[in-house]
C-alpha cells in the first residue's frame, strides 16, 4: 500500500511539474512582440529582389534588438506576408494581419496600389502600417493608421523638375509615364513643376506595362523619341522593366540624351536586365552610363552610422544594401522606438495596443521627438510622411550607381527663399550641395612607430568636381602631427564635360591611435582624416572616389611601400566619408554643433611574421619551464628552489616593465595574462616551497609528497588557466 501511495504522489508531482513547464513555455512564447512584413516574395525579376531586401533591412535591426534583450525583456517576432505586389493578395495578406491578435503594426507594403488596397483593411480594422518603399500620395493622405517613411511620388516629380532646371540646366523635357496612378501623379507633378519654372513640356507618352502588346507602343514611342532633334531631359516616370527598354533603344553613340527616373532604378535589377544586352557587356557602361535616378539612400553621401548597417549587412548577406533595405531597416527602427513608447498590454485587446502603437508613432512628428536612422533623421508631417530624410540624386557610371555631382539636402526652414542655393518644394527648403570625389593614392608609409601612435605618409590625393571648389587652401587634417599646406597641383586637368581633376602630392607626419588590446597578435589602423576648414556640409561631401587610381597619370601609380624591417606589412585600405563636428561653439555659449564633411583613409597593418609573438612570449616560456623544475627537485634543495623562484620574478618584473614601456596602453592587453599567470605561478611555487620547507622539518615524508604531487597538477592547471584566457580575450 505504501509503495502504490508513493508511486500516486510522484506521478502527482512529475504531472504538476510537466504542465507547469508547458505553461511557462506558452506564457514566454507570449510574451513575444510581433510584427508583420507584407511585401512579394518569391516570383521573378525586380519584384523577387524588392521583397528579399525588405525582410533583409527588418530582419538586420530585429536582430539587433533581440541580441540586446529586446524591448523590455520581449523579443520580436518577425511574420512574413507575400502579397505577390498585387491588390487582391495584398488584401488577403492584410486581412489577415488584422485578425491575428499578436500582431501590433505592419511594415510595407511594398508597391503603391499593394499598400492601398491593404490600407482600406488596416483603416476598417485600425492597424497601423508603416512603409519605406510605396509613394503614392493617396496612401497615407486618405488613412490615418498609414505612415511613410519616404516622400510621396508627387513631392519627388516636383523634386526632379527643380533638378533638372537649375543643376541640370534643361529648359525642356519630354515625359513618358505608366498609366496607373503611381505614374499619372508622378508626372502630372513633374510637369506641373516644370512648367512653372519655365521648361517646355516637348510631348508626353502614356505606356499601360499590363497591355500585351506594349513593347509594340513603347517601339512606337522610342522611335518618336530617336527622331527628335532636342527632347531635352528625357523623364521616365515607369518602372524599371519598361525603362530598359526604353533606355536601350534611345541609347547609341552620339546620342546626348539625358535620362531620368524614379528610385525604381537605382535597385540592381536595371544593371542585371541591361547586362543582359551584348553592348552593355562588352562596353560597361554603354546603356546605363549617365542615366539619373532619384534615391531616398546613398551610402556615399551618409554618416559613419549608414557605413557600420554596411558593414553588418554585407557581413550577414554577402552584399551591398540596396536603398530598400536601408529605408526597411529604419522603418524597423522607428517601430521598434514606438513600441518602447507605447503602453503595450500581452494578452490585453490587441486594438488597444495597436492605438497605443498608432499614437506612438504620431508623436515622432518634429526634430525633438526624431528617430536617427541610416537615411538620415526621421519625424512624420501632418499627412504622416517622413519630411526629415530627403532624396539623393544618383548617376550610373561603369554600371555602379554613384553620387551626382550635386545634390539637395534639407535646410533651415528661416533661410530665404532666393538664395540661388536655395529650393522651396511643398514648404520644404532644400539647400544645394556639392559632392566633390576625392580619392588618396598611398606611396609609402615609414618612420612607422606604433608604439608611440606616429608614422609619415607620402601620398597623392585628387579631387574630382564640378564649378568651383577651394581645395587649395582650406583643407585641415585632423590628425597631422604638424600643419600640412597642399600647396599647388602636382597635375590639374578638365574634362571635355567639365569636370576638373586636381591631384596634389603631399608627404607629412601623422597621429593615429592604436589598439594593442591583443598584442602581439594586433592589427592596427592608420588614418589620414581631412576636411574643408570652411564649407560645412550643407556645402560640400566628399564622396570616396571609387574609381580610385584613374584620376591619376601612369607615374603616379604603384603599391604602397612599407619597409619590411618594421616589421608589418599592409592589409588593405578603406575609403569613406563621416561627419566631423565643430564643437568650438560651445565655447561661446552654443549648445550647436557644426557639421563638416571629413574624408578618410584607413590603411590596415598587420605585423609580418611570428617573430613579434615568439620575442614576446619565449621568454616567459623559458621562465615557464624553469619555474616548473622546482616541482621536480628534491625536496631537501630549498635553497636552489627560492634561488630560481626568486630569479624567475625577477626577470618577469623586468619583462613586463620593459613590454610596458614599449607598448603605450591604459588598458589591460592579451599579453599582460600571460604575465599575471606567471607572476600567480610564482606565489603558488612560494607557497608550495613554503609548506615543504614546513613538512620537511617536522619529518613528514608523506606529506612532503603529497604536496609536490598537488603542485605539479596546480601548475598545470594554472598554466592551461591562463592560456585558455589569453584566447577567450
Amino acid at each position: 500500500m505504501k509503495k502504490i501511495l508513493l508511486t500516486v504522489i510522484l506521478s502527482v508531482i512529475s504531472t504538476a511539474l510537466l504542465i507547469s513547464s508547458v505553461l511557462k513555455f506558452y506564457s514566454s512564447e507570449d510574451e513575444n512582440l510581433y510584427i508583420a512584413v507584407a511585401g512579394p516574395a518569391g516570383g521573378s525579376g525586380s519584384e523577387e529582389s524588392f521583397g528579399k531586401s525588405m525582410a533583409e533591412g527588418v530582419q538586420l535591426y530585429i536582430d539587433k534588438v533581440n541580441a540586446g534583450g529586446g524591448i523590455a525583456g520581449k523579443k520580436i517576432n518577425i511574420l512574413l506576408f507575400n502579397d505577390k505586389n498585387q491588390e487582391k493578395e495584398a488584401m488577403e495578406a492584410a486581412s489577415e494581419i488584422a485578425e491575428d491578435s499578436r500582431i501590433l503594426l505592419v511594415l510595407g507594403h511594398g508597391s503603391s496600389p499593394a499598400s492601398i488596397a491593404a490600407g482600406k483593411i488596416y483603416k476598417k480594422n485600425g492597424v497601423p502600417a508603416l512603409t519605406a518603399s510605396a509613394d503614392a500620395k493617396r496612401i497615407t493622405q486618405e488613412n490615418e493608421w498609414y505612415f511613410r517613411l519616404l516622400s510621396d511620388n508627387g513631392f519627388q516629380g516636383k523634386f526632379i523638375a527643380h533638378y533638372a532646371y537649375n543643376v541640370l540646366k534643361k529648359t525642356s523635357a519630354a515625359i513618358v509615364y505608366e498609366t496607373d496612378e503611381w505614374g499619372t501623379v508622378f508626372a502630372e507633378n513633374f510637369e506641373t513643376a516644370a512648367r512653372d519654372l519655365g521648361m517646355e513640356i516637348k510631348k508626353k507618352w502614356a505606356v499601360n506595362s499590363e497591355k500585351e502588346d506594349v513593347n509594340k507602343d513603347l517601339s512606337k514611342i522610342t522611335g518618336e523619341l530617336r527622331a527628335m532633334d532636342d527632347p531635352g531631359l528625357i523623364f521616365l516616370a515607369v518602372r524599371a522593366d519598361e525603362g530598359v527598354k526604353i533606355i536601350s533603344a534611345v541609347k547609341y553613340p552620339g546620342a546626348k540624351y539625358i535620362i531620368m527616373g524614379s528610385s525604381s532604378f537605382t535597385t540592381d535589377f536595371l544593371i542585371r536586365k541591361l547586362k543582359t544586352y551584348p553592348l552593355e557587356q562588352a562596353i560597361p557602361g554603354y546603356y546605363s552610363d549617365d542615366i539619373h535616378a532619384v534615391s531616398p539612400f546613398l551610402l556615399d553621401t551618409a554618416d559613419e552610422e549608414a557605413y557600420r548597417f554596411r558593414d553588418d549587412f554585407v557581413k550577414k548577406y554577402g552584399k551591398e544594401p540596396s536603398w530598400v533595405a536601408a529605408r526597411y531597416y529604419d522603418a524597423a527602427k522607428v517601430v521598434a522606438e514606438a513600441i518602447k513608447k507605447s503602453d503595450i498590454r500581452i494578452g490585453g485587446p490587441v486594438q488597444n495596443n495597436r492605438k497605443e502603437v498608432r499614437a506612438a508613432l504620431e508623436s515622432i512628428n518634429n526634430p525633438e521627438m526624431a528617430v536617427k536612422g541610416v537615411c538620415g533623421t526621421i519625424y512624420f508631417d501632418k499627412n504622416r510622411d517622413d519630411t526629415g530624410t530627403g532624396l539623393s540624386v544618383g548617376m550610373y557610371k561603369n554600371q555602379r550607381f554613384v553620387p551626382a555631382f550635386f545634390q539637395y539636402q534639407a535646410s533651415d526652414p528661416g533661410q530665404k527663399e532666393t538664395s540661388e542655393y536655395l529650393i522651396q518644394i511643398e514648404g520644404r527648403v532644400l539647400h544645394k550641395t556639392s559632392m566633390v570625389y576625392t580619392g588618396i593614392k598611398v606611396n609609402e608609409i615609414s618612420n612607422l612607430n606604433i608604439g608611440q601612435s606616429g608614422f609619415a605618409a607620402d601620398f597623392y590625393v585628387w579631387f574630382r568636381y564640378k564649378d568651383e571648389f577651394d581645395d587649395m587652401s582650406d583643407i585641415r587634417f585632423a590628425n597631422e602631427a604638424h600643419p600640412i599646406s597642399l600647396g599647388y597641383p602636382a597635375t590639374s586637368r578638365t574634362t571635355a564635360d567639365g569636370i576638373s581633376i586636381r591631384t596634389y602630392h603631399v608627404k607629412a607626419d601623422f597621429r593615429s591611435s592604436s589598439d594593442f588590446h591583443r598584442f602581439p597578435f594586433d592589427r592596427q589602423t592608420l588614418y589620414i582624416r581631412f576636411r574643408h576648414a570652411g564649407l560645412e556640409r550643407k556645402h560640400l561631401i566628399y564622396v570616396p572616389d571609387m574609381s580610385s587610381q584613374a584620376s591619376l597619370t601612369d607615374d603616379e601609380r604603384g603599391e604602397v611601400s612599407l619597409n619590411p624591417q618594421s616589421g608589418w606589412k599592409i592589409n588593405g585600405t578603406e575609403y569613406r566619408q563621416d561627419i566631423f563636428s565643430d564643437t568650438s561653439a560651445q565655447f561661446l555659449g552654443s549648445d550647436s554643433f557644426t557639421p563638416y564633411s571629413q574624408f578618410n583613409a584607413e590603411i590596415h597593418i598587420e605585423r609580418q611574421g611570428i617573430c613579434t609573438a615568439v620575442g614576446t612570449f619565449l621568454p616567459l616560456i623559458v621562465l615557464l619551464i624553469n619555474l616548473c623544475l622546482i616541482y621536480f627537485m628534491p625536496p631537501e634543495q630549498q635553497n636552489l628552489r627560492i634561488t630560481v623562484i626568486i630569479a624567475v620574478l625577477m626577470i618577469t618584473l623586468f619583462c613586463h616593465q620593459k613590454l610596458r614601456a614599449e607598448v603605450s596602453a591604459g588598458y589591460m592587453i592579451l599579453t599582460d595574462y600571460a604575465f599575471f599567470t606567471l607572476y600567480g605561478l610564482v606565489l603558488m611555487s612560494a607557497l608550495v616551497s613554503l609548506l615543504l620547507f614546513l613538512f620537511q622539518k617536522q619529518g613528514n615524508a608523506l606529506k612532503t609528497k603529497q604536496i609536490l604531487r598537488a603542485g605539479k597538477i596546480l601548475y598545470i592547471a594554472g598554466t592551461a588557466t591562463g592560456v585558455l584566457l589569453m584566447y577567450l580575450y
